[in-house]
């Protein structure tokens, strides 16, 4: 750990000598040595004596300004009984005073003090800084599932007028489009109410594992099929499985959140002629899950906030979608002790995968993608799957 930077304004030259002796175990920076530097890089104290005051103040100010929005504290170094002759307002600049000659005692109490203070104010700029993003990121969230409710929410009220004011005149077919539409809409507040749920669910002290004996093969056909009737034949998830898994012991529904939650994201931004890809690998003690498709891919500057909480990439365009689904996600695989990873390239599709303990113990799994590995070299190192489920027919 670096040593706090101390800025000496002395300008007695056997005091500066004393005072680089009583400071030994911090960085102390002189004047001379700072006049060379870039102004108030790295200062979390100023100490000057009463010889410099005069040419200091201008010099002290600069430094507190470079400083902001954190506090840079000051220490006044005087002769006893000097005290009663100075302004005020020049006291009011200063955080402490010490009588010269100085007591290195009282010196290292003082010198910690302040430090304390500098600390106890870069905290306290964290936290405010913290509370305005959770304020933004909370306002943003309130917009956008404001947003998400009312898309839905009208369509269905202007529907349900629609075939009331119809009444029964209104012919079969349009009524039953009309039906299957607000059904649409209905599917949506589900899914979304789901992922309020889930999310708070899993960020309070609820959020629990709960693993069983499942048939995790028959689970992804299932999921699989969902996925088909509801975006009624328009797109094609290749299947793939390695292993046993028809017998894992795992936690069915927090796997269950993390499949419905990477496939949707896949399906949602792949054009629809462009299928998607599901391996299931067991391992002896662990579980691959890897979902892949050809579409929009991440911005490489969006990555790093992938996973937050209401984060949206860029690229997002017009899709639904709150943020809430790989932060969900990720909220799944911890609770599983496992990793979850990815590789994207925009243009040429995103790959996650996700490793999963199959035992009550922290996962060793080696990460993922160590090695740089471009998505074309990944997907030729991919054999063809055994099994695809064709969204758009029957299998």
């Amino acid at each position: 750990m670096s040593k706090p930077r101390v800025l000496l304004l002395v300008k007695d030259r056997s005091s500066e000598r004393l005072l680089i002796d009583y400071l030994s175990n911090l960085d102390v920076v002189l004047i001379s040595q700072q006049d060379a530097d870039t102004t108030g890089n790295g200062i979390e104290l100023v100490v000057v004596d009463f010889g410099a005051i005069a040419t200091c103040l201008d010099k002290l100010a600069a430094h507190r300004d470079s400083a902001q929005p954190l506090y840079l504290p000051a220490l006044l170094l005087v002769p006893e009984g000097i005290t009663t002759t100075l302004a005020p307002e020049l006291l009011a600049q200063f955080d402490a005073l010490l009588y010269e000659p100085v007591n290195p005692v009282d010196l290292n109490v003082a010198v910690t003090t302040l430090l304390r203070v500098r600390q106890l104010s870069l905290q306290l700029l964290q936290t405010n800084q913290a509370l305005a993003k959770t304020t933004e990121s909370n306002a943003r969230f309130t917009a956008t599932v404001v947003h998400e409710l009312r898309n839905p929410l009208s369509v269905i009220s202007s529907l349900t007028q629609l075939i009331k004011r119809g009444g029964d005149s209104m012919p079969s077919p349009k009524r039953n489009t009309m039906l299957e539409r607000m059904q649409v809409a209905i599917g949506k507040l589900v899914k979304l109410t789901d992922n309020l749920l889930a999310f708070n669910r899993n960020a309070s002290v609820k959020g629990q594992f709960n693993p069983r004996q499942v048939d995790l093969e028959g689970r992804c056909i299932a999921i699989l099929n969902d996925f088909k009737f509801i975006n009624q034949g328009m797109y094609e998830i290749h299947f793939q499985t390695k292993g046993d898994c028809s017998n894992l012991f795992v936690d069915s529904e927090l796997i269950s959140t993390i499949l419905n939650n990477l496939l949707s994201n896949a399906l949602k931004y792949s054009p629809d002629d462009s299928p998607v890809s599901l391996f299931l690998e067991r391992q002896e003690n662990h579980l691959i899950i890897e979902v892949i498709d050809n579409g929009k891919g991440i911005p490489t500057e969006d990555q790093p906030a992938l996973f937050d909480a209401f984060f949206r990439a860029r690229n997002a365009g017009a899709v639904d979608g709150t943020g809430l689904g790989l932060s969900i996600v990720k909220q799944c695989v911890a609770l599983h002790s496992g990793t979850i990873e990815f590789q994207s390239e925009v243009g040429r599709g995103t790959i996650f995968r996700v490793v999963l303990p199959l035992e009550p113990i922290a996962s060793s799994a080696q990460p993922f993608f160590a090695q740089p590995l471009s998505i074309a070299a990944y997907r030729q190192s991919v054999n063809e799957p055994e099994r695809v489920l064709n969204l758009s027919d029957g299998s």
